[in-house]
């Protein structure tokens, strides 16, 4: 019996080392990222030279995580919701969620904020007889929380 105290409390002094240092060095953060809405315009891969004007909004959040060498890495998760039409009044929509994996990156301020760039696709769902399309976009994440949206290309799905 004494024995299996004497192994107990070492096995749980070791685990406290282990694990006090590690906790100490690793720092997170939330930052969450309210409604924000976008616009552009993509061509319609199924009908060359008509173009879709596509609007709609992101919101979602990013854990910030301080490695002990002072690298941030990010996650989170962005939803968004966007519709689309076209010059004939054609309408797609689209809803969606995204996991964000990002980093490491350096942290040139100290501040734990770092600018991140994700990509995604829009499956845009045609809500009538035309045919549905992929849209490739990226958004850029600011330090402060400004999103900006980039289309990256687009393809027909029939």
């Amino acid at each position: 019996m004494k024995r299996l105290v004497v192994f107990v409390a070492v096995a749980a002094m070791s685990a406290a080392t282990i694990a006090g240092p590690v906790a100490a060095q690793a720092e997170r953060e939330r930052i969450d990222y309210g409604r924000t809405t976008f616009s552009g315009f993509t061509e319609n891969p199924c009908v060359p030279g008509e173009f879709v004007e596509i609007s709609g909004w992101t919101q979602g959040f990013v854990d910030t995580v301080e490695t002990p060498s002072g690298l941030i890495i990010i996650t989170g998760e962005f939803v968004q919701h966007a519709a689309g039409v076209d010059s004939e009044g054609n309408k797609w929509i689209y809803q969606g969620a995204n996991n964000v994996v990002e980093g490491p990156f350096e942290d040139p301020d100290g501040d734990g904020r770092v600018p991140f760039t994700y990509q995604t696709s829009f499956k845009m769902i045609s809500q009538g007889s035309a045919e549905n399309f992929v849209v490739n976009a990226v958004f850029h994440v600011s330090p402060n929380g400004d999103i900006t949206y980039n289309d990256a290309g687009s393809f027909c799905r029939g």
